[in-house]
């Protein structure tokens, strides 16, 4: 589809699907402008500690990081709190649904989360 060249087609499926600014993953779809939303994000590794946020966007697609983002419950626009980064290997420590989960330092640096 992204070769029709209708607006009208444009604007009626972007209002179908209630005019969203990121994509499944969590990149920037520009609005019809062709502008892209201002960042409002940063990756996991670099979020404060003690900070409430939620998962924006990933960089890995690879069907192994899925499968464990699902599994550990983390999906775009799910709620975590970061409770601890360890200095030693920068894993990080969130609160997700009133449980501790450990990230190693490679899952949190390839999360985009709001900040």
């Amino acid at each position: 589809m992204e070769h029709i060249n209708s607006d009208v087609l444009v604007e009626r499926l972007d209002k179908f699907l209630g005019f969203p600014k990121y994509d499944p993953h969590g990149g920037p779809i520009p609005d019809s402008e062709g502008n892209f939303p201002a960042p409002a994000r940063v990756k996991l590794d670099e979020l404060e500690v003690g900070k409430q946020s939620k998962v924006m966007g990933i960089t890995e697609h690879s069907e192994s990081f899925l499968a464990y983002m699902k599994k550990i419950g983390l999906d775009l626009g799910v709620e975590f709190k970061l409770t601890e980064r360890h200095d030693f290997d920068r894993s990080v420590e969130i609160e997700l649904d009133g449980k501790p989960v450990q990230l190693s330092h490679e899952v949190a640096k390839n999360i985009f989360v709001a900040y």
